[in-house]
């Protein structure tokens, strides 16, 4: 698990950047929110709004998320029925 001090120096990386306006804040965001979902994983803890706001993005980490588009009737589409649930469980 990372620390707080590695936590602290990557917000403070990205706060450099955005205040200096060297790089645009839409890759801050987007390289924030990546270190935020990795953080997150390596530690259920993880304030994901005290991050951004160490990195001088403010309020937002409430900015969507993309979604991967998933398509429920896969199963449709290959000239399969939907499966319903539990028919991969063993039955007695």
């Amino acid at each position: 698990m990372l620390s707080r001090k590695v936590y602290e120096a990557q917000a403070a990386i990205i706060k450099k950047r955005v205040v200096a306006g060297k790089v645009g804040q839409d890759f801050c965001y987007e390289l924030a929110t990546e270190l935020a979902q990795y953080f997150a994983s390596d530690n259920p803890r993880f304030d994901r709004e005290r991050f951004f706001e160490a990195c001088g993005l403010g309020i937002l980490h409430l900015r969507p998320l993309p979604v991967e588009y998933v398509d429920a009737d896969w199963n449709s589409e290959m000239g399969r029925g939907p499966e319903p649930i539990g028919a991969d469980l063993e039955q007695p």
